[in-house]
């Protein structure tokens, strides 16, 4: 009865570390996700910025 349990306990232990894993790294997945989606945010921002400039200098230059 006493090695069921200790059995059980370590089944249950070798299994709360599968999901622990499994759940690090699905995170580091997700991290890396969000590296890229911010690095191409970052980038559209700055093209926005610079078309925003542009419009501005279009807009507010005098014309001859």
């Amino acid at each position: 009865m006493e090695k069921q349990l200790h059995d059980l306990v370590q089944r249950a232990d070798l299994h709360a570390h599968i999901i622990a894993v499994s759940a690090a790294n699905e995170l580091a997945q997700l991290k890396e996700q969000l590296n890229v989606a911010q690095a191409r945010l970052d980038h559209q921002v700055s093209g926005a910025e610079q078309l925003q400039q542009s419009v501005v200098k279009l807009t507010t230059t005098p014309r001859l």
